[in-house]
């Protein structure tokens, strides 16, 4: 039975940009601190709903406690300072490029929004690595079971912020999804799978999340 190594899953191009950036519990470092800022700032107007679509002006003004635009575009950007994008834009490893790919955005806003889906899924990821840990789980299937657990979770508590940009998944569960199938899931299909997972999170049972069979194709159903 295939198995997973929860180490790799620590140490994987999110993991490090996150420990690079936030620090030690308790001593977060001051850019990471501000990127906090915006991710809570996105949250909490798609949160609160309208019929507007986010900018730039209104990320800025709801910033506690004082946004302005020097820092909006050090969070985010063209010339934001660590995006999560350019981590795996840099990765050797081309599953990460992939990835790269799929989540380049246009907008600004649009590649915030993609990292504080990351920021406010991380708290679920570490408790179901956490729970793989307890119960030794190391199968694939019970990874992938404690995985697609923790994305509905999330899901369910933030579904303002899981549902916009199409219900795209965070970019670590992506990561996650295609370390754990060990090479046999393509980013396109990862994304469109997970893309699926949340939007379903909705009207539950969620589905589950199989691993693939060696020597065959796919599926894979796009979304919009």
């Amino acid at each position: 039975m295939p198995r997973v190594t929860l180490n790799a899953l620590d140490d994987t191009v999110t993991a490090r940009w996150r420990r690079g950036l936030a620090g030690t519990r308790g001593l977060e470092k001051s850019h990471w601190i501000t990127k906090m800022a915006y991710y809570e700032a996105v949250d909490r107007l798609l949160a609160a709903g309208g019929a507007e679509p986010l900018t730039w002006r209104t990320i800025v003004d709801s910033v506690h406690p004082r946004g302005n635009s020097s820092t909006f575009y050090g969070v985010t950007g063209p010339r934001a300072r660590h995006p999560l994008l350019r981590a795996f834009s840099a990765s050797d490893c081309v599953e990460s490029l992939y990835i790269a790919l799929y989540y380049q955005r246009v907008s600004p806003v649009d590649q915030l929004i993609d990292e504080a889906k990351v920021w406010a899924y991380w708290p679920y990821r570490e408790v179901w690595l956490d729970e793989c840990r307890r119960r030794n789980v190391l199968t694939r299937e019970g990874a992938l079971s404690a995985a697609t657990s923790a994305l509905v979770a999330w899901a369910k508590d933030r579904p303002a912020l899981a549902s916009t940009l199409g219900f795209a998944p965070p970019m670590c569960a992506v990561e996650d999804l295609m370390l754990m199938c060990q090479g046999q899931l393509s980013a396109r299909a990862a994304v469109a799978r997970l893309t699926e997972v949340v939007r379903e999170s909705r009207n539950p049972p969620a589905p589950a999340l199989e691993p693939p069979v060696p020597g065959r194709r796919v599926p894979v159903r796009l979304t919009a």
